[in-house]
């Protein structure tokens, strides 16, 4: 078995990071809620009739510490703190994309943040109805 190799903790890493990768976009791609880990955000996104209800579990944040954006079917939280303690600090930082399943209205958009729960809610925009356009004989 001269073959066999010994795994570092980089590599470890590095593979983990990589199934992360997969299971996210997996769960992405179907609208299944992302996985949490010890310590990690938990993300769902429900659907009404007339907005879409986004809800992350974000435990120790506050609403300073949070930046969302909206940008065409994608909504980024992003969430950032330090922690001071005796004899230093500590940074953490925490990022993801949600797929939505429709367009929003970002500039109506509203987020709340009660008892480590930051629930967000986007209007949905609404179907323009379809027009058929005429074409004129040059």
């Amino acid at each position: 078995m001269p073959d066999l190799k010994l795994w570092g903790q980089m590599e470890l890493d590095r593979m983990r990071r990589d199934l992360d990768r997969l299971f996210e976009t997996l769960c992405l791609d179907y609208g299944l809620p992302l996985p949490a880990g010890p310590g990690e955000s938990e993300i769902s996104v429900s659907e009404g009739p007339k907005a879409l209800v986004v809800t992350a579990r974000l435990p120790g944040l506050k609403a300073k510490d949070l930046d969302l954006t909206v940008t065409g079917l994608k909504l980024t939280i992003s969430c950032a703190r330090t922690e001071s303690f005796p004899g230093g600090s500590r940074s953490s930082a925490l990022t993801r994309e949600i797929s939505l399943p429709c367009p929003v209205d970002p500039d109506a958009a509203r987020a709340v943040v009660k008892d480590d729960m930051l629930e967000i809610t986007l209007p949905k925009i609404s179907a323009r109805p379809r027009r058929t356009v005429p074409v004129n004989p040059t």
